[in-house]
């Protein structure tokens, strides 16, 4: 199998996770070149220095994974059933020591093999990055399954940087910089005009036959959805619904495979529960958001333009989420109806504590924001807003999804709706809404 940028997928389709594997990692290039593979526990956090595995110390406590080194090359010997829980991510980097930065390479390459043969290859070159001396090639984590993930971004402060980011020790306190696709800060939000939907009236009717009448294809997941609403107490709450998903180029291949178009699919049910119209507004962003046309039960399939590879390189490649995050909070500006945002990212969140700002600044709004991260890395501020101090509403949750193919929409539902109900009431207490 041939793995590019940004896939995700489980690891057992392609080789026994219980028997030992190979993971093969070449570069081309005229510097320099470290390679290691270092565990982090579930908080993704480098807490156990021996599971750092490198030139410098060349196997794990226990022999676990081992190291092995040629010129430009490295080669780790993984048993996958011995790894400990305390470990649930295997990161797989390469950095360069002295100068040069991998946009300069000829090319880098990882290869997965079982028992001399290999199952999955990653192939990159010098295009695929710009100025980082740092780079994840891929994890190996364990999320129920063991499970691979494509990262391919880097750093432009190399190895140290990297390191920081795990919680891995460094010189200074100074924040982690950014990877190398860097937008531009967020501008200063401008007044705009109210552009948003009237306000949703409620369907009487459950979501469940609104859904059979008008999109069958989601009548399994319309009935999850209902036992789900009971669950959780949102009764016949209504709210306009927004969607927000993220189109950087780390989130290529979720496009190419279909997973944002299911997570859509996945979504409907929901927007026909809260508004009447069974209608959301919809953006698409990357260093720059755009609003694409309202999502509605007979555009859903096709919400995603057959162009989307174009739309993806003219919204920059990179990510900016306070961009979209201001563009968001303006179109429902003056409003006073209850607004449900769903917002996926891939993380390496931009902003740092502005979007912590930003989430404390919207807190007296109508606007509640539910984060879902599809297995990306660096979410900041957003993977746990309730430690975002001095809000005067908990107007936001994260979770985090690894697909939405073979997603439990149970799960998911529950998840979607575990604080909503809560800050509808405490928003209304509040005279919000």
């Amino acid at each position: 199998m041939d793995l590019r940028r940004g896939m995700r997928d489980k690891l057992d389709k392609y080789i026994d996770v219980n028997s030992p594997l190979e993971a093969q990692m070449n570069i081309a290039g005229s510097a320099v070149y470290d390679f290691c593979c270092f565990g982090v526990d579930a908080n993704d956090t480098l807490s156990d220095d021996r599971y750092m595995v490198f030139y410098n110390q060349t196997s794990s406590p226990s022999g676990e994974i081992t190291y092995t080194s040629a010129q430009n090359s490295a080669v780790f010997k993984i048993d996958l059933s011995r790894i400990p829980t305390s470990i649930q991510k295997l990161v797989f980097t390469v950095s360069i020591d002295g100068s040069g930065v991998m946009g300069e390479i000829g090319s880098h390459t990882l290869k997965i093999r079982q028992n001399g043969t290999e199952a999955l290859s990653l192939s990159l070159a010098g295009g695929d990055f710009q100025q980082e001396k740092a780079i994840i090639t891929a994890e190996i984590y364990k999320k129920e399954v063991w499970r691979i993930n494509a990262v391919a971004r880097g750093f432009n402060g190399g190895l140290e940087d990297l390191l920081n980011n795990y919680g891995g020790e460094a010189e200074n306190d100074a924040p982690t910089p950014a990877p190398s696709q860097n937008p531009t800060p967020a501008p200063a939000p401008t007044p705009m005009r109210n552009t948003a939907s009237p306000a949703p009236t409620l369907n009487r009717q459950p979501v469940s036959a609104i859904i059979r009448q008008k999109a069958p294809a989601l009548a399994k997941s319309a009935n999850v959805l209902e036992h789900s609403v009971q669950q959780c107490g949102l009764g016949n709450a209504s709210a306009k619904v927004a969607v927000v998903m993220d189109m950087t180029q780390t989130m290529l291949w979720d496009y190419e495979d279909g997973t944002i178009s299911k997570a859509i699919s996945k979504f409907m049910p929901v927007i026909a529960q809260l508004d009447g119209n069974c209608k959301a507004d919809f953006w698409l962003y990357g260093d720059i958001p755009r609003e694409m046309p309202a999502l509605t039960l007979d555009n859903y399939a096709n919400a995603i333009p057959r162009d989307w590879t174009r739309l993806m390189q003219e919204l920059g490649g990179g990510n900016d989420e306070l961009k979209v995050m201001n563009a968001v909070a303006q179109k429902y500006s003056g409003i006073r109806t209850p607004v449900y945002v769903i917002f996926v990212t891939v993380g390496s969140i931009q902003g740092g504590n502005a979007v912590a700002d930003f989430i404390r600044q919207q807190s007296n709004k109508p606007i509640y924001w539910q984060f879902i991260g599809l297995n990306g890395m660096r979410y900041g501020d957003i993977e746990h807003p309730e430690l975002i101090q001095g809000r005067m509403t908990d107007n936001a949750g994260f979770f985090e999804a690894d697909d939405f193919d073979d997603a439990n929409d149970g799960k998911l539902y529950n998840m979607m709706f575990a604080k909503f109900p809560k800050w509808l009431n405490e928003a209304r207490q509040k005279g919000l809404i």
